[in-house]
């Protein structure tokens, strides 16, 4: 079977090309992702300039503290982060020949949207506010009339399977077709509030209400998941107003576990410092740490963990996107071939102060075998510091 309604973009192409990992994936397949580090910055930045605005539709003051990349008032999630989570774990449609779907209970900006459409992937986000919709629909850009522009619906995380349903009428696909991902990112409890709807898991009355809809919700969201398939979920405890830790990603866990899903990763999402180091007296003066990471927990559905063989029964390839490869493998720029010869040359002599202070005192920068200082260089017949003390 051919897959048809082929897309006509293409994913932005890697920042850096030195080495393979950084040829194949924007940022390296590693258990804690550094996104302070400048590689993981331009690569943020190659899609912001795609006019995506992930704040859109929100308040400019939501955050008790700085969120994902930006040290601003509202977070802002990184479009790095799901594009890696789209690549590592969502299967690829010419593999599968089919459509891949992905479902969003709490899609929040349109940051995971648009980049699953890039990746090729049909995308369903739900969200309470139909104001955060309506902002998001206008940053689709060139997906205007792309059969995988992304599909965004105003209505409670909680009756995803409804509206999942329609959600797959409006996008043409078969009323039965499940999903192939789970992707979300929810609330953090009452670190933002986004409305004063009822519906909306920020505006919790406590923290047991919060979880009991939340655990409803992602009940709901795994019984329209593909058996053996992933739900990946970008999640970080967040303390109490009264200073307890609550463990959201703990509960997160216990959640998927209760409804039929095996613990498959759990990976640190290191943020850049921001505003951290001037919070840090008043937070250790209470006893407390300044948090600067968050996780992304990473479950099957079933009693069958991945392994080779699943990933690739079930059309998961780790590799680039198909129909970006030329864009994201590319050659190698002179100012890498230039750096890959300064590390591959030859050792390099390093001066040495000694007790006679000789510009004839000099030995390799090897540690391994350091050599005397009062022995010159064998390729250099000069005076050494034995025969000036002589």
């Amino acid at each position: 079977m051919q897959l048809h309604h082929k897309h006509t973009f293409h994913l932005p192409p890697l920042p850096t090309d030195d080495g393979k990992l950084r040829e194949s994936y924007p940022i390296p397949p590693f258990s804690v992702v550094r996104m302070d580090l400048d590689e993981f910055h331009r690569r943020e930045m190659q899609w912001r300039n795609h006019g995506i605005d992930d704040a859109a539709g929100r308040g400019d003051s939501l955050t008790r503290r700085p969120g994902l990349i930006e040290s601003s008032g509202t977070s802002k999630f990184p479009a790095t982060v799901a594009e890696s989570v789209y690549r590592f774990f969502a299967p690829r449609s010419e593999l599968a020949q089919r459509r891949v779907v992905v479902l969003d209970v709490c899609c929040g900006g349109p940051t995971r949207g648009i980049v699953a459409a890039y990746c090729g992937i049909d995308y369903i986000g739900i969200d309470v506010r139909s104001e955060q919709v309506e902002a998001n629909k206008t940053q689709i850009g060139e997906l205007a009339g792309n059969r995988l522009a992304p599909t965004w619906l105003v209505g409670d995380g909680e009756d995803c399977v409804a509206l999942f349903r329609k959600g797959l009428a409006e996008r043409e696909l078969p009323p039965d077709t499940q999903a192939d991902l789970i992707f979300t990112c929810p609330p953090y409890y009452d670190r933002e509030v986004y409305s004063s709807d009822p519906r909306d898991l920020s505006c919790a009355a406590s923290y047991d209400d919060f979880r009991t809809k939340y655990k409803r919700m992602l009940s709901n969201a795994v019984s329209v998941l593909r058996d053996g398939y992933c739900v990946a979920i970008v999640v970080a405890n967040v303390r109490a107003k009264d200073g307890r830790m609550l463990d959201l990603t703990g509960h997160t866990k216990c959640i998927l576990d209760q409804a039929g899903c095996l613990l498959h990763e759990d990976a640190v999402l290191l943020e850049p410092n921001g505003t951290a180091p001037h919070e840090a007296s008043s937070a250790v003066r209470g006893g407390k740490l300044v948090s600067v990471h968050q996780n992304l927990i990473v479950c099957t559905k079933g009693d069958t963990p991945l392994n080779a063989e699943r990933v690739q029964a079930l059309s998961i390839h780790p590799g680039p996107i198909a129909d970006a490869a030329s864009n994201v493998r590319h050659p190698r720029r002179p100012a890498a071939a230039a750096r890959s010869r300064r590390l591959h040359r030859a050792p390099q002599t390093s001066r040495s102060t000694c007790r006679h202070r000789s510009r004839s005192c000099r030995r390799r920068a090897s540690p391994s075998r350091p050599m005397p200082c009062d022995a010159s260089p064998p390729s250099r017949r000069t005076r050494s510091c034995s025969s000036s003390s002589a």
